[in-house]
């Protein structure tokens, strides 16, 4: 580097990115950076900077995803997180999701999505046509690792009044790999709350069957790159039925995520599954808006 071209302090921070970078990686191999990862730096740092005073003025909004049944009527959402970025306007998660989670603001952003399902919840429960309406809230790994989850969960949850057995969380194999004990344990005092476990992007992991055995799991969501091939693909068709054969052993509901058209939802009908998602039905919407179509 030219002497004219960085600073000390920002050749350091290049340094510094470039062994995170480098320690992430599965081989563990040498990472070389050059000044054209300066703006990227610089990019990263803003989004950071922004991305927690948006923590602080509440820029974190909740859009819902409706789920259906067979007959297409609406029976819940899944609360999906967006940006309202004071400069850029709303943002979808593949713009900030990945710095939130390496800089661990997820999960400050995860306990406001929660505090706002909640919310969402408590109206819905007050108003007799929609008190029979469920949540479903992700969950991301560093939430639940956090030694003290379980009792920051309760706390939050206590907050507001709603049947809690219509939140459900849904947390993926991510959340297991550190601690699959400390997990189910955490899973299972959820439970004594009330609050319903869904296992999501069932079947892309290594042992998933693993899971489904130790986790005191409700539903089961089939993963999104299984429906999008199981019509013409037999192979994939084999494994969806399979899935659904397999919940209907344990018990466990099953959710179809990523229905996008009619012939996939009519096969998936077929096959007796509980509920469904997708842009067939809605993609996530705001809170206006789906108040809107459950009024129609």
């Amino acid at each position: 580097f030219k002497d004219d071209d960085i600073s000390a302090g920002s050749l350091l921070q290049l340094a510094d990115l470039a062994l995170y970078r480098a320690k992430s990686t599965i081989e563990h191999e040498a990472l070389i950076v050059d000044i054209k990862m300066k703006e990227e730096l610089t990019y990263s740092s803003l989004l950071l900077k922004e991305m927690r005073q948006s923590i602080v003025d509440h820029d974190f909004v909740i859009y819902l995803q409706p789920k259906v049944n067979s007959n297409e009527k609406i029976i819940g959402a899944e609360a999906l997180v967006r940006w309202q970025h004071p400069r850029h306007g709303l943002l979808p998660p593949a713009d900030f999701m990945s710095q939130a989670e390496e800089s661990n603001l997820i999960v400050k952003i995860g306990d406001q999505v929660l505090m706002q399902a909640c919310e969402q919840l408590q109206r819905w429960q007050k108003n007799p046509t929609t008190k029979s309406l469920s949540m479903a809230v992700n969950l991301s790994a560093k939430q639940i690792w956090k030694s003290h989850f379980v009792e920051d969960f309760m706390a939050t949850i206590n907050t507001y009044d709603f049947d809690k057995s219509k939140l459900t969380v849904e947390v993926t194999e991510t959340v297991l790999l550190q601690d699959i004990n400390d997990a189910t344990d955490k899973m299972n005092q959820l439970k004594l709350l009330g609050i319903s476990i869904s296992l999501d992007d069932f079947g892309t992991g290594y042992s998933s069957l693993n899971y489904l055995h130790r986790l005191p799991i409700d539903e089961l969501k089939i993963d999104r790159s299984f429906i999008a091939d199981f019509i013409q693909n037999k192979q994939m068709g084999l494994m969806v039925k399979s899935i659904i054969d397999l919940a209907d052993n344990f018990g466990v509901k099953v959710v179809a995520e990523g229905v996008e058209d009619q012939e996939q939802f009519e096969r998936l009908k077929g096959l007796n599954v509980a509920v469904y998602q997708g842009y067939l039905f809605s993609k996530p919407v705001s809170l206006e808006v789906f108040e809107q179509r459950l009024r129609q």
